[in-house]
């Protein structure tokens, strides 16, 4: 797939009247629309791993693993099965008027449940994003340590110490 989605279509398709178009308001743009779910929460070739990474550190058919193998096969399967359960379950209780609270899942749905929904959370390009700033941090500050005690036991290294530079390429972190 180029189009992958960060929300899973089957989440999406619990918003729809037909399953096949969502609507939606955007904030920024302070309109509401209607569009088609393949087109909502997703980022040409999201999860595929760069090229430059692939050629130095992955055997031949990596690049599509997170989406195909991890998020599809082990993680929304699992997840959708369960959302489905509770939709059937909300469904059943509203046409019998039961307000009772007897649980819906057992506790071993419950907590692979929140698994699920944790996974959700690390998988929006916005917690990528905060990944991404918070690594790059860690590194600049890792390497301002390591400068300072270098200077410390060679002070004729400062000039070249201070002309050293962390680059990090976001796209191959």
């Amino acid at each position: 797939n180029k189009n992958q989605h960060y929300i899973p279509v089957c989440y999406l398709k619990s918003f729809s009247l037909n399953r096949k178009n969502i609507f939606f308001y955007d904030k920024i743009l302070k309109i509401s629309n209607s569009n088609s779910i393949k087109s909502i929460a997703q980022i040409n070739n999201f999860y595929d791993f760069p090229d430059k990474y692939i050629a130095t550190n992955a055997p031949t058919g990596y690049k599509k693993i997170m989406e195909n193998d991890f998020y599809e096969k082990c993680i929304e399967n699992g997840y959708c099965a369960l959302l489905n359960l509770i939709i059937t379950k909300a469904d059943e209780r509203i046409a019998l008027n039961d307000i009772s609270e007897s649980m819906v899942l057992s506790s071993a749905d419950k907590l692979l449940f929140s698994y699920y929904i944790a996974v959700q959370y690390l998988r929006h390009p916005k917690a990528r994003e905060r990944f991404f700033e918070t690594y790059s941090m860690i590194n600049n500050k890792r390497f301002e340590m390591i400068n300072s005690f270098a200077q410390f036991l060679n002070p004729t290294l400062k000039e070249a110490i201070n002309n050293m530079r962390i680059i990090i390429d976001k796209e191959y972190s």
